[in-house]
Order: structure tokens, then C-alpha cells, then sequence
């Protein structure tokens, strides 16, 4: 793992093979700025083997009176680290989290946004990757829970699952041949009736996906569990699996994790 330090950033690479090089940036800011940052292996410069320049996607927040607008991309040197100055790419509320279909053709956002706990009127987004990097819009699904922060397409590209942190839920929605979102197909609540804290408030804060693509993976900060489900990506659909869940440390707060 290479840490870079950018101005106000610190960003964290990881790296893994898709019929090509892609990269997959991820980062916390020291001001609401940008709040996802992703690579793709298009190879502008040279053969993919070769690579010497990325398309890099940037998801931000955009408060109301704020300077940042939507996805920012720009273009990264592999050799000299160096960032092109960010162009908007689409307008778009609060991308806080961007995730890339595995054709690279389609790119995903959850919008996060909520008016209260559990009072969701946040959303997902789908959008196609144009030749000059650009974003079209294409379609929006509701997030049908507040705060949407985390989203991930799987394997196959038939399926995008997405954690909401106010809703403290896991929604499954099917990916068309076009890069739209179908209507949820999945949609469920974390609890934990064994835990009789009433602090105790459901978090979902991210779902990631199992290498065989088998399970869908999602971490709950507020009751620190990582809960587990069986996913039939085909048609869209996530079932709590036997066991459902696996406890942290009481306070841990899972938020993100890595799959090796």
C-alpha cells in the first residue's frame, strides 16, 4: 500500500486487474470538498501495459452555497503522481461515493442526502462514461433510507447494492444492458435483537463483495457487526445468510473494510 499526501489530501491506492489495469483511489479530505475518488484504466498515453495516464473521477459534497457542483474528473500521471486540474463532469447533488461497472462504460453514485434519521430522500444514480470523460445521466433509483454512502457493483455488472447510514439498510437494485437502474429488488434493515442497548442505532456504512462474488458483505457502525449475505446476482437479490452477522469489538464501529 503507497500512501500519497496531495495538497489537503491523503490517498490511499489500491490496484487489481479487470481485462486491464484498473485503479481504485479512495480518500479521506480535510474539508468537505471531495468525498470519492475513482481510476479507470483508460489508457491515454500508451498500451494499458505501459500506462502512463488514468481517467480519475472525483464524487464530492455540494453544499448549498458551496463551490463543488458534482463528479469532477481530471487525469492522473502514474509516473509522476501528478493530478490535471478537475473539470465537471456532471452536475449532480452529493455523489458522495462512486462505484464503476466492471465494462467501464457505466459509472454509479448514491446521492447522499437525508432529511433526518431514517428519513431518507437520498438516491442512486447511473450514468454513462463518455468518450471525453464526461458523465451522462441516465437514470435515478430512491435510496429508500437516509444518508446513502457506500455503493458496489458486482462481478457480473448485473447488480448495484448500496448502505445507507441514517436508514441503517442494505438495498439491491438490477443493473439493465444499458447502464440503468431497475426498481429495489432488495431492501433490508439491520437489527440486532440480542442487543437490548437502546443506544444502539443501525449504521450501515458500506457493503463490499465477496471475491467468487458469492456474498455481499456489509458493515454496520452502529452495531458493530459486519452482517452477511448470500447474493444472487442474477436477479438482484440479497438473503441474510446463516450465520447473518459476525460481532466486532462492543464500540468498534466497522465503517470500511478490504477483501484480500
Amino acid at each position: 500500500m503507497v500512501q500519497i499526501w496531495i495538497v489537503e489530501y491523503s490517498v490511499w491506492f489500491s490496484q487489481r486487474s479487470v481485462n486491464g489495469a484498473i485503479f481504485m483511489i479512495s480518500f479521506r479530505t480535510t474539508f468537505l470538498l471531495t468525498a470519492a475518488i475513482f481510476v479507470l484504466g483508460l489508457n491515454l498515453k500508451s498500451s494499458l501495459v505501459h500506462a502512463e495516464e488514468f481517467r480519475v473521477y472525483v464524487g464530492t459534497y455540494t453544499p448549498d452555497g458551496g463551490l463543488s457542483k458534482g463528479i469532477y474528473t481530471c487525469l492522473f500521471d502514474s509516473v509522476t503522481g501528478k493530478l490535471t486540474e478537475p473539470t465537471l463532469a456532471v452536475a449532480v447533488k452529493n455523489p458522495s461515493f462512486l462505484a464503476i461497472h466492471p465494462n467501464r462504460q457505466f459509472l454509479y453514485a448514491v446521492n447522499e442526502l437525508s432529511e433526518g434519521p431514517g428519513k431518507g430522500n437520498g438516491g442512486v444514480t447511473a450514468m454513462k462514461i463518455n468518450a471525453d470523460g464526461t458523465l451522462k445521466k441516465l437514470n435515478s433509483q430512491p435510496s429508500f433510507g437516509g444518508s446513502p454512502c457506500h455503493c458496489n457493483v458486482d462481478a457480473t455488472g448485473r447488480t448495484l447494492m448500496i448502505a445507507n447510514y441514517n436508514g441503517g439498510n442494505v438495498v439491491a437494485y438490477p443493473i439493465a444492458a444499458d447502464g440503468t437502474l431497475g426498481e429495489a429488488t432488495s431492501n433490508i434493515h439491520h437489527e440486532d435483537p440480542t442487543r437490548k442497548d437502546a443506544k444502539l442505532t443501525p449504521r450501515a456504512h458500506s457493503i463490499n463483495i465477496s471475491s467468487d462474488n458469492r456474498f455481499a458483505y456489509a458493515a454496520d457502525l452502529g452495531l458493530d457487526k459486519i452482517f452477511i449475505y448470500k447474493l444472487d446476482a442474477e436477479h438482484s437479490i440479497l438473503t441474510p445468510n446463516d450465520p447473518p452477522s459476525v460481532s466486532v469489538t462492543h464500540g468498534g464501529g466497522p465503517r470500511h473494510f478490504a477483501i484480500h
